[in-house]
């Protein structure tokens, strides 16, 4: 464990680096060249926007995040987020949820959002949690 670091393309210092984290999220790093970016945020109310129906469903508000470490020039991560409720939500209505992300780019995670799939009005708290993999080089 250290700092990997590359010259023209080749690995050298350590074989992994992290995790690494700040106020972005958590990072890791390997010698060949592969990132994992972790990002965990409370998007706020999961009510915010729609009206509660397939064709506007309940959402967040979108939200943008910049990675904890930039992905490599000329590449953009594969990235997934999960969306989750507080666990003391008793009723299944309140806690099926989805998150969505749009063109994640190399330095940002873009319109990032927590989406009800029901039509239950209860206030809660969307949290999205973003798993990112892409090059560093």
């Amino acid at each position: 464990l250290g700092t990997v670091a590359q010259a023209s393309g080749i690995p050298t210092g350590a074989l992994i680096e992290g995790p690494t984290a700040n106020a972005n999220g958590t990072f890791v790093r390997w010698a060949n060249g592969t990132q994992i970016c972790l990002v965990s945020a409370n998007l706020g109310s999961v009510v915010a926007r729609g009206a509660g129906t397939f064709a506007d469903a309940y959402r967040t508000v979108e939200t943008n995040f910049d990675w904890p470490a930039i992905f490599a020039a000329g590449t953009a991560p594969f990235a997934i987020g999960v969306g989750r409720v507080p666990a003391a939500s008793i009723n299944d209505a309140d806690r099926l949820v989805s998150a969505t992300i749009r063109n994640p780019d190399r330095t940002t995670a873009r319109q990032c959002q927590v989406v009800r799939l029901s039509a239950a009005t209860t206030v809660q708290d969307g949290w999205i949690d973003i798993i990112a993999i892409g090059r560093w080089f």
